[in-house]
């Protein structure tokens, strides 16, 4: 009977893992599609690429040159928030601290997400087409129970790797 405990519980862990790694697969590719999707308007729109110039007095006619004021670039590609996208995929709850946490119906834990890293690179893809390959990570605790009784703790930094393709 230990041994088929230990079996399930495994697999309960190993359950658990992959299904916060799909979730954030897709919550990081949400959040580059819609980073994209900025970018994209912007230079659809014959606007600087990504983000726009802010302030500045450019037009003005100034004696003083040190009023002069110079604009500031303000990136628009920045759009997205993996946790809250996270949040609405496992149905977690959103701590003050940035860990995101997902109870079963006991109330006992059944995993905490943090740590989120994203990072995106751009390759040419076939036939021409721009690919995009989304890198990311996030540390997942992962309680162990054996006969109803938290054994012990499995905290892992699991890495993720998603990609996409534009159409243009």
């Amino acid at each position: 009977v230990f041994i088929l405990a230990f079996f399930a519980e495994y697999y309960r862990v190993y359950n658990q893992i992959a299904v916060a790694d799909r979730a954030y697969e897709k919550a990081m590719l949400s959040v580059a599609i819609e980073n994209y999707d900025e970018i994209f308007l912007s230079t659809r729109e014959s606007t600087q690429i990504g983000g726009v110039m802010d302030g500045g007095n450019a037009g003005l006619e100034l004696n003083d040159a040190k009023k002069k004021e110079k604009p500031v670039f303000v990136s628009m590609n920045d759009g997205g928030d993996i946790a809250l996208e996270l949040q609405g995929l496992l149905n977690t709850t959103l701590e003050e601290n940035g860990h995101l946490l997902a109870y079963n119906d006991s109330g006992n834990l059944m995993y905490s997400l943090s740590d989120f890293k994203m990072s995106i690179k751009e390759s040419t893809g076939y036939g021409g087409f721009v690919k995009y390959e989304v890198k990311g990570s996030f540390h997942i605790e992962v309680p162990f129970y054996l006969m109803g009784v938290e054994a012990s703790r499995i905290v892992l930094d699991v890495p993720s790797v998603t990609a996409w393709k534009s159409r243009l």
